[in-house]
């Protein structure tokens, strides 16, 4: 299972044509080609976020707020 974090304005969600998404399968082939205009830079800062995220969770005993 592959799970995808990116949430700001080069994310999947905007890059979807939520207009031709009908059934399963449109689905699947707007996330294709959604996936495929995101550009580089925005995965790269969605993983350097979460990597922070998860460095602050180690740091305060597991609990994300302090």
């Amino acid at each position: 299972m592959t799970t995808l974090v990116i949430l700001d304005k080069g994310s999947v969600d905007h890059a979807i044509n939520w207009s031709k998404v009908k059934t399963k399968l449109t689905l699947i082939d707007e996330l294709k080609r959604a996936v495929k205009k995101i550009r580089a830079e925005v995965v790269v800062q969605s993983v350097e976020d979460f990597s922070k995220r998860m460095y602050r969770v180690l740091q305060n005993d597991g609990d994300y707020l302090r």
